[in-house]
């Protein structure tokens, strides 16, 4: 069975007529004939050169054919001699080489010279791109560099949206081909496997390739398409080029939610966009009498830098609320209203807005977003036979996270991204030929070519004002609350026995924090009021009964379309990607055949951090992270253990008698010390945590193993910090505040492998469940 593999193996590989090269790479064949007789012409040189220096060669075999591999894409010229044989050379200009393709050169013919002095001159002819490709196999299409300088498109993805076959997302700029999903579809930059943003200036562009169906056995295992984009290369000359490109300017005024902004041009996009490009030689050969002659080491930079207000304004408007309306909201953005019963209701202001408290904008508020791309290349010109080439492309692009629903009432609060993607390669490819003539060797020629590449992903999404301090998130203010104890009657023995650990809540005062000051006004509005007639908040309970608002809480939406006045972004999110490849390739060409072989080694590392997701799609946004503070502190000293008495007191003619707090199982060892989840400790990790270090502060009285109850909104939210938690209380059992990946619960990277055994079974230094994925 084996056998008859290597067989079946062996017989596919000697049917092809040629092989693929690396990713990104053409082949260029032909045949030189006489032009009079036109019998071929064997033992001709056939040399091929981009801007002036010797990139590879071959000579025909004695049937006139010759074939050159492992050629970059891009445009060069061809020179033909045999001044041997008498023959004038002949230089064919303009040839164009495309990545996977064959660029066929079957009609090249050379005229026998008159004189000497047509010898020693090169006549010039220019390529035609023929009607027909002769290639066939791959199906897609090819854009050269001349044709995307026609296009109305600057990006690679746009170029390849015009190939039939292919559709370009209007809203992301995603690529499907065919009806593929988006992420079924690879891209390639100068034989790079894309992760992240494909962005490059367009003065870079060489080609782009796009492959529809029959993908080439190098390009792996894609199930959608190939868009192979390849950049220029450096120049014996120097030269550059800078354009410019506007639609309107924008220029902000002094109010900082942008009411004063105008946009000043053709349209409301705003799109601006600046790029350059400079290429030339760093280090020429000289000769004996210190001439420059020959260049030895090129480079090609080129960069853009472009700002768009809103890549797609809507085409009549849209609208948001007026300033001085928002400014009363901001003020008042609670109605009282005095029931028959002398109670009060308490409703949203934004409730009662009429139409003409809005005004219609031109754009889209803080859609705005702006980016920086670059790209370069240096060739090391060793030989005609050896290429060596490095290079690499940055991409960092940042802006608002738009939000429809928070465009009316809340476009002061968005998030932010911050987006980088950059990689660099090198690559090294070495031809031989055997262009010993009266040769009988069936073996024509060889080459083979190796590179390595190395890519980074980085994305990041967050509230501006608080980044990753996720307890800044929705915090409104300092929170006290007077307590004292309550007693029930327990009937079985006439006594008023202890009813809660805490006591009940006896009174409340806020002060109000700036970090959050839109939210805060909120809750101290209603502080106010109480205060004015006399009446102080008695509980937190009241606080949120009339529309205030406690840490880690947001106002109600209005009409359960809107994102409420002052509602704060709950959101956060960082990637983290890497991938190194190491890919080689190479062919034996024997006859008329050519048998390739290459291989491919890829590694990634993925990394994420997110705020979680529930099982019904939503999400617990870092503000959420108040509400599971206070579910997790004070929890195992809730109850009280009744069978044992502390203090029994006569009053008022009444028996009172007091418990300790239970504290059963609340450490494994009863001392203060954390047993964790392996000793199924009831003390959340997050209370000993935390009352280690008030009491390490000299905020409470007793350490990690005390009564103290915890009022988590007394404290500054600075002192949180997510690895006072453990990874199952922000796992929470499915209803997740964290969702990572090659990240920890808490966003510290993480190393080494894991499986799902160990997921369920592994334990961390404290005892708890590590969850490492």
């Amino acid at each position: 069975m084996l056998l008859k593999l290597i067989l079946m193996l062996v017989s596919v590989l000697l049917t092809l007529t040629y092989g693929f090269s690396q990713v990104g790479m053409g082949t260029i064949k032909g045949t030189v004939s006489d032009a009079d007789s036109k019998q071929p012409i064997p033992f001709c040189k056939v040399i091929l050169k981009k801007e002036g220096t010797i990139k590879g060669g071959a000579n025909t075999d004695f049937d006139g054919n010759f074939q050159i591999n492992s050629v970059a894409a891009g445009t060069y010229d061809l020179e033909m001699r045999n001044e041997g044989e008498g023959y004038q050379p002949q230089s064919l200009t303009g040839v164009i080489v495309s990545s996977d393709k064959i660029t066929f050169l079957y009609d090249l013919t050379l005229a026998k010279a008159k004189d000497v002095q047509e010898i020693e001159e090169v006549k010039v002819v220019a390529y035609k791109v023929p009607l027909i490709d002769r290639d066939g196999g791959a199906s897609g299409a090819t854009v050269t560099r001349e044709d995307i300088a026609r296009l109305p498109v600057r990006s690679a993805a746009g170029v390849a949206g015009t190939v039939g076959g292919v559709n370009q997302s209007e809203g992301s700029g995603a690529i499907s081909v065919r009806g593929s999903r988006s992420d079924a579809t690879y891209f390639y930059i100068d034989g790079i496997k894309v992760r992240g943003s494909s962005s490059l200036p367009k003065s870079a562009i060489e080609e782009v390739t796009v492959i529809t169906g029959g993908l080439p056995a190098n390009y792996g295992d894609a199930t959608g398409g190939i868009i192979s984009v390849t950049t220029r290369g450096p120049s014996a000359k120097y030269f550059g080029s800078i354009e410019a490109v506007s639609s309107g300017f924008y220029i902000n005024g002094s109010d900082p939610d942008g009411y004063d902004g105008k946009v000043f041009g053709l349209d409301k996009f705003g799109y601006n966009l600046v790029e350059g490009m400079f290429s030339g030689p760093l280090w020429m050969q000289k000769d004996s009498t210190g001439r420059k002659t020959k260049p030895r080491l090129g480079f090609l930079v080129s960069a853009n830098y472009r700002d768009v207000l809103d890549g797609r304004p809507f085409a009549y408007g849209s609208y948001r609320i007026k300033k001085d309306v928002r400014d009363e909201l901001l003020a008042q953005p609670l109605t009282f209203t005095p029931t028959v019963n002398g109670g009060l209701d308490v409703d949203y202001s934004a409730l009662y807005l009429r139409q003409d408290d809005f005004e219609q904008v031109d754009w889209r508020m803080n859609a705005r977003g702006r980016g920086i791309s670059g790209q370069g290349k240096i060739d090391v010109n060793t030989g005609p036979s050896v290429n060596l080439s490095f290079g690499g492309s940055i991409n960092y692009s940042w802006g608002s996270n738009y939000s429809r629903t928070g465009s009316l009432f809340n476009f002061s609060n968005f998030g932010v991204y911050k987006n980088l993607d950059w990689r660099v390669f090198g690559r090294l490819t070495q031809r031989f030929t055997n262009d010993t003539e009266g040769s009988s060797s069936k073996i024509k020629s060889a080459y083979y070519s190796l590179m390595v590449d190395y890519s980074k992903t980085k994305r990041d999404s967050y509230d501006p004002k608080h980044g990753y301090d996720l307890f800044n998130y929705g915090y409104v203010g300092k929170f006290e609350t007077r307590r004292e104890k309550t007693f029930e009657m327990n009937f079985d023995d006439n006594k008023y026995h202890q009813n809660t650990t805490h006591g009940a809540e006896r009174g409340v005062t806020f002060e109000a924090s700036d970090a959050n000051a839109q939210l805060a006004s909120q809750t101290a509005l209603i502080f106010d009021q109480f205060n004015q007639n006399g009446v102080g908040i008695q509980n937190m309970d009241q606080v949120q009964q009339f529309q205030g608002l406690l840490n880690g809480q947001g106002p109600s939406s209005v009409y359960n379309i809107w994102s409420n006045i002052g509602s704060p972004y709950n959101g956060f999110g960082k990637i983290d990607n890497d991938q190194i490849r190491a890919t080689g390739s190479g062919a034996v060409n024997i006859g008329d055949h050519s048998i390739s072989l290459g291989f491919e080694y890829e590694q990634r590392y993925d990394r994420g951090w997110t705020n979680g997701t529930t099982t019904s799609g939503g999400g617990n946004g870092p503000m959420g992270l108040w509400t599971l503070a206070r579910g997790k502190a004070n929890f195992h000293i809730l109850e009280l253990d009744t069978s044992i008495v502390t203090a029994e007191y006569s009053q008022n003619g009444q028996t009172y008698v007091e418990h300790p707090a239970l504290n059963t199982g609340y450490a494994s060892t009863h001392n203060g010390e954390y047993g964790g989840q392996e000793n199924d400790d009831q003390q959340s990790f997050f209370d000993y945590n935390l009352r280690t270090y008030l009491y390490e502060n000299g905020m409470i009285s007793e350490g990690a193993g005390g009564n103290d109850f915890l009022d988590i909104d007394s404290y500054d939210p600075n002192i949180f910090s997510l690895d006072m938690f453990s990874a199952d209380e922000l796992l929470n059992e499915g209803n997740s505040y964290v969702s990572y990946w090659g990240f920890d619960h808490t966003g510290k990277k993480v190393k080494g492998q894991t499986d799902i055994r160990s997921y369920f079974e592994d334990f961390d230094e404290n005892g708890n469940y590590e969850r490492f994925v």
